[in-house]
């Protein structure tokens, strides 16, 4: 348009030349940028054809039937992960997790969410451990012996091959951790031993733990007992001893029969029988 309105024809036509190279110069670099883009992305999706492999799952050591336990899955990826929130959760969510066996709950479960619940919301922070550990909360069903479940890690999309672990272990009954504590209930006031009472019911919770009376035994005294004193229960156990020994002090002195004699000089009937005997427990302790 300049030339022609120079009234210049050819170097119009040179101009019209121009303009027609730079208007092919410019589609083909977007032929190119484009091209460039669809090859990232298929590098892209090459590189993140990122696979998980079951190595072991762990379990709490005591699991109770009909009650919610965590299983931790420890994982392996094929390749690195970028801890990417944009471009590895819609990858990490066509995983699922299945849990087979005698459970509650069979459904599948997002490994996105078994991610998450193992690492504490892993995009917001950068995990050092690298997606290596799911988390899948279970129930499990059956008790009193080994109890077998696979653990399955599959791709919804089919690019990778599903991974399967296997784990087995013995699952007590829901109501078994009341067994100690039932027998010290039972054995103190039928014995008026306390000690007794609570050994014996810390023995029986060693044997079930070790499902072995003579190993429970054994290891009350060499392990149990002596860790337990070592732990948090010293303070208490230094207090009902020292109790005792006041106790025993009070009575073999004569204080405690002087203080009942003054206290049975009060009572004159039922009523003032319970009310002198509760009142004297807010005096002694």
């Amino acid at each position: 348009i300049w030339a022609q309105g120079w009234g210049d024809p050819q170097k119009a036509k040179q101009a019209e030349n121009i303009a027609t190279k730079v208007v092919v110069m410019v589609h083909a670099f977007g032929l190119i940028h484009v091209a460039a883009l669809l090859g990232a992305a298929a590098v892209q999706r090459v590189s993140s054809a990122n696979c998980p492999t079951v190595n072991a799952v762990k379990m709490d050591e005591v699991i109770l039937s009909q009650i919610e336990f965590p299983a931790t899955l420890s994982l392996n990826w094929s390749a690195s992960m970028t801890l990417n929130e944009t471009v590895d959760k819609p990858y990490i969510s066509q995983f699922m997790v299945t849990v087979g066996g005698d459970v509650k709950d069979k459904k599948a479960h997002s490994m996105m969410t078994a991610l998450m619940l193992a690492n504490d919301n892993i995009f917001s922070k950068v995990a050092e451990s690298g997606y290596s550990e799911a988390k899948v909360n279970i129930r499990i069903l059956d008790s009193v012996k080994e109890v077998p479940l696979t653990f399955t890690v599959s791709d919804l999309t089919g690019n990778c091959p599903s991974s399967t672990a296997r784990f087995e272990q013995y699952v007590y009954a829901q109501h078994i951790p009341l067994a100690p504590l039932c027998t010290v209930l039972f054995l103190a006031p039928l014995t008026r031993e306390v000690y007794f009472a609570l050994g014996f019911g810390g023995i029986i919770g060693t044997w079930i733990l070790e499902r072995d009376l003579w190993l429970a035994f054994l290891r009350y005294f060499d392990t149990a007992l002596t860790s337990t004193i070592q732990g948090g229960f010293s303070k208490i156990l230094l207090f009902m001893w020292l109790l005792g020994g006041v106790g025993g002090a009070a009575i073999r002195s004569g204080g405690v029969k002087g203080m009942g004699e003054k206290a049975a000089g009060l009572i004159r009937d039922s009523f003032l029988g319970q009310l002198v005997v509760y009142m004297m427990g807010f005096v002694i302790f």
